[in-house]
């Protein structure tokens, strides 16, 4: 991947992922003392919670994916949700496709391999369209990325090893696996992300927050 062409200015990103039905309290609110600019959900969040999150940093750029306990219309459903209180906020769904922020391209992979479950997902043998970018954000993570995985739902994606590999990614951010690590993979920065996290762009920290 070519340089990443920045436009300049501060960038806090805010990462979430896989919360599933357990409550996000207003405690948890309080230790999020970052105004981000941009918040990246990974999937696994409930309706409510991703409405809360919304809400409570309002007015920012919200990229998201699903996760493979998420039903196929739950970015569609929050939307609605959002809607119908009179809010402008919108969650973008950018599975497959390319989007851009501050002049940096992110693409995103939702759910985890199927093995025949109608979740979503894709099959070890599928065809996943994942469109040339900076920053890579999925559910799953590549295939192995994670040492000494004993169940097959966990393996992750081999076309997410190939990608990486062509393109030179920047940062890959991913979820499901309800840990925290970073690592370098193929020159790529790899983290999962388990609840929340951030990353300043603009120095290269990132930090588990909770």
């Amino acid at each position: 991947m070519d340089k990443i062409y920045y436009n300049g200015g501060k960038m806090n990103i805010l990462i979430f992922a896989d919360f599933h039905e357990e409550n996000f309290t207003y405690n948890d609110f309080l230790k999020i003392k970052i105004d981000p600019d941009l918040m990246l959900f990974l999937g696994d969040i409930p309706t409510e919670t991703l409405f809360s999150l919304v809400t409570t940093f309002p007015n920012k750029t919200y990229f998201g994916i699903l996760g493979n306990h998420d039903g196929f219309d739950e970015i569609k459903n929050v939307n609605v949700l959002l809607k119908e209180n009179q809010r402008k906020e919108k969650i973008i769904n950018i599975n497959g496709k390319l989007v851009f922020f501050n002049g940096i391209s992110f693409t995103g992979v939702e759910g985890c391999v199927k093995k025949g479950r109608n979740h979503p997902g894709y099959e070890l043998t599928d065809q996943i369209i994942i469109p040339e970018a900076n920053i890579l954000i999925s559910h799953e993570g590549g295939y192995l990325d994670l040492d000494n995985i004993t169940s097959s739902n966990h393996y992750g994606y081999p076309q997410i090893n190939e990608y990486r590999k062509k393109y030179n990614i920047e940062y890959h951010f991913e979820g499901h696996h309800h840990i925290q690590f970073e690592k370098i993979i193929d020159s790529t920065k790899c983290f999962c992300v388990y609840k929340c996290s951030s990353l300043n762009f603009n120095t290269g920290e990132y930090k588990r927050i909770f």
